[in-house]
């Protein structure tokens, strides 16, 4: 049976497995715990190992007992960590031998920190992310290096791949703007609309003739806008042709102030210059 060890890997061996107290063993992989969990009956086991168990038996293997309850369907697992610091302490202190450097009696809990320095232990190129396949002992690395044609690439590499990304940004703006000025050929040949220049306001005396000042019928009536294509009350119409009917044409006000989002505040401003100018003559007069 493969051990919770082997599915990680197989890195070090126990130096005194047959001494090591079966209390804290998973009787699963009859290892020392990886990832303790107890399941609801109180029992044991290394995580993978229990995992793995009760895809095919969902009762637990030491007391047979339902693993799980209706009444916790609703949790994400069935297990929660030990967290016990007694049983993880003992775990932490197992002395096991380095499989790489033949380094013994390190503490389990100092195996990540040993294989930072493990000599022996395998390690990449330093230029893998530009595919490099070298792999090879972290006493070996250094000689690689220094005739990897990869990492000798590795400054030109690093300079094309900002360019690309300066570029990528660059082409991402023009496309935005292009954007912008595609929106507005579109409204200026919806406005100009084959020489029937659209209007703010009806052109027919006191807007009779005209579907926008129909009192009776505009209040549920939609405008089909030319640019959108959505259907808009009378009060969301900014342009539109006149006589209004069924064949004549309208401009969403969303659309305009998409178009043309400074024309309002280029309006207010006129308004508050004439304001100025009003007041300044009314001093005069006085």
């Amino acid at each position: 049976m493969a051990t919770a060890r082997d599915t990680i890997v197989c890195d070090y061996e126990y130096m005194n497995d047959a001494q090591t107290d079966d209390e804290l063993k998973c009787s699963i992989c009859t290892d020392p715990f990886q990832n303790p969990v107890t399941i609801e009956c109180k029992h044991t086991f290394c995580q993978h190992c229990i995992e793995k168990w009760l895809k095919s038996d969902t009762r637990c293997p030491k007391c047979r007992r339902k693993a799980i309850n209706d009444k916790d369907k609703h949790r994400t697992s069935p297990w929660s960590p030990v967290k016990a610091d007694a049983l993880i302490n003992q775990l932490n202190r197992l002395l096991i031998r380095c499989t790489h450097c033949q380094q013994m009696n390190i503490q389990r809990g100092n195996l990540l920190d040993h294989q930072s320095k493990c000599t022996k232990i395998l390690v990449p190129c330093p230029s893998a992310h530009n595919l490099c396949p070298w792999t090879g002992p972290r006493n070996e690395q250094a000689n690689h290096v220094a005739t990897c044609s990869f990492q000798q690439l590795e400054p030109i590499l690093t300079l094309l791949q900002t360019r690309l990304d300066k570029s990528t940004e660059i082409q991402q703006l023009l496309v935005h703007e292009l954007e912008k000025q595609f929106s507005l050929i579109c409204f200026l040949y919806a406005f100009i609309n084959k020489g029937n220049l659209m209007n703010t306001k009806c052109k027919l005396i006191m807007g009779l003739g005209c579907s926008l000042n129909d009192e009776s019928d505009t209040s549920k009536k939609r405008f089909p806008c030319v640019l959108c294509r959505k259907q808009v009350s009378k009060g969301n119409v900014s342009f539109h042709t006149c006589p209004s009917n069924d064949d004549s044409d309208y401009i969403c006000r969303k659309c305009y102030d998409k178009c043309c989002p400074l024309e309002d505040d280029e309006s207010d401003d006129d308004d508050e210059e004439d304001s100025d100018d009003d007041s300044e003559e009314d001093d005069d007069d006085d």
